[in-house]
């Protein structure tokens, strides 16, 4: 299962319509980020801040991130699971042009995610 949360708003501007979703891993107990400094599962850490993760453009990249750094378990079928304590966390993403230097957050209500299909009523923290 996937997580939803909500973007970063800080600057974005009113009306900016989200163009993807991007995905990290993310440890259960403490809220931690992995990051992966080189994708190869040999200079990791585990950061407190989403922004210090390592984001991947499509769930396949994350599950390879996953199985790199020996993060995956397989049920009967075979299928690649994350293991206990870890769960992947999508957020959808805006493109640069679409932030302002400010630093006021704009309400969700006020942005375009129906491209991506996401409802920012099922955002999770």
């Amino acid at each position: 299962m996937t997580i939803m949360i909500k973007p970063e708003t800080q600057g974005l501007l009113h009306g900016a319509k989200a163009v993807g979703v991007e995905y990290a891993i993310r440890r259960t107990r403490d809220k931690a980020w992995l990051f992966d400094a080189d994708w190869d599962g040999t200079d990791t850490a585990w950061e407190p801040d989403a922004d210090n993760a390592t984001w991947q453009g499509d769930l396949e990249d994350i599950t390879r991130l996953a199985r790199l750094n020996h993060m995956l378990a397989y049920d009967s079928a075979g299928d690649p699971q994350l293991m206990s304590g870890l769960e992947f966390v999508a957020r959808p993403w805006f493109y640069e042009e679409d932030y302002l230097d400010s630093t006021e957050d704009t309400p969700l209500d006020e942005l375009d995610f129906s491209t991506i299909g996401v409802n920012p009523a099922d955002f999770a923290e």
